[in-house]
């Protein structure tokens, strides 16, 4: 094994490690040129203590808990330089574990890891997780994952081949679990992970089924109020999918009311819409007052097969629901 394959793997295990850290890891193991007299003892115990390194990170990888304070440090350090403030906000109303209750599901466990309801700054994020029930035959990734170019598929969809080689016609899976090549300055490459590729050749295993789970809304429970949500979505090294849904609270402020009414005039077939938001706004603002809200997050699980009719792929699957409980006046 090469240097650069040894740092390649370690980053894969744990994102991408401080030079100090690899260049310890490398003293440690010996990794360089050994006297020929020794090298198969050197050998020996460089086997060892990579063996040792693999376990000892794989269960630090599998350790790791992928919420809001790891996403802010690791995935969106950018925006928490670039607004501090936002950032402060959202880590002094961050609540882990809220109760939550997840609708009958037998393919996926939904765990609502942490919510923040930060009202300073007009923002509700909230991380969540996805694991499969059943490993042993079924694999996950994101929806999001598939095509991500916005390549046209199936019927009617262009056969042109792009300079990077790919067919427009073909649906392709891209992988970047954690961010790994991303993080490291790789660029991602064809039919490699992190890369991108016919979907079958970028499983990990293709004789599973591959289930895809997209995050579809976030919704204030009886009080028909959605959420618009921005997302980030990721795939752990332990096949497990991660969310960060990030959904706007501009609509606590009275004056959300008075821009509704302005839209609705400017799009007035569009004007029992933008009433039934603004009744939905101002029960949720008496709800925010009452102390506790109700939401509830829906997601939907595809099932994806070679060759399948991309009309009953898209339209398909099976949607569920997690229901959970923010109390804004018991946060900061």
């Amino acid at each position: 094994m090469t240097e650069k394959e040894l740092r390649d793997r370690l980053n894969r295990l744990t994102g991408e490690i401080p030079d100090e850290t690899h260049r310890a890891f490398l003293a440690a193991a010996s990794f360089g040129k050994e006297e020929v007299v020794v090298k198969k003892k050197v050998s020996a115990i460089l086997v060892i203590v990579l063996i040792l390194a693999a376990l000892t990170l794989t269960g630090f990888a599998a350790s790791l808990i992928y919420n809001q304070e790891w996403w802010y440090q690791n995935r969106n350090k950018y925006s928490k330089e670039l607004n501090p403030q936002a950032y402060e906000a959202v880590m002094a109303n961050r609540v882990e574990n809220p109760t939550q209750q997840q609708s009958a599901d037998e393919r996926v466990e939904i765990t609502i890891q942490d919510v923040s309801w930060a009202p300073e700054v007009e923002k509700l994020i909230i991380s969540f997780r996805a694991s499969l029930k059943d490993r042993e035959h079924d694999e996950l990734h994101s929806f999001y994952a598939l095509d991500t170019d916005g390549a046209c598929v199936g019927e009617g969809g262009s056969t042109t081949t792009t300079e990077d080689g790919e067919e427009r016609a073909m649906h392709w899976l891209w992988r970047d679990e954690l961010g790994a090549g991303m993080s490291a300055g790789q660029p991602l490459a064809y039919g490699r992970v992190p890369g991108y590729g016919p979907v079958l050749e970028m499983m990990e295993d293709a004789g599973k089924r591959l289930m895809l789970i997209e995050c579809e809304s976030v919704s204030l429970k009886d009080c028909a109020l959605s959420l618009l949500p921005g997302i980030d979505v990721f795939r752990t090294l332990e096949g497990d999918v991660i969310f960060v849904v990030e959904c706007e609270l501009n609509w606590l402020n009275e004056d959300f009311d008075a821009r509704m009414r302005e839209v609705s005039r400017q799009y007035p077939d569009m004007q029992e819409y933008y009433s039934q938001q603004i009744t939905a706004a101002q029960t949720a603002r008496a709800r925010v007052t009452d102390g506790t809200l109700s939401c509830l997050l829906t997601y939907r699980v595809r099932e994806y097969t070679e060759g399948m009719p991309d009309l009953d792929f898209y339209t398909g699957g099976t949607t569920g629901q997690v229901e959970f409980i923010i109390q804004p006046k018991q946060t900061k």
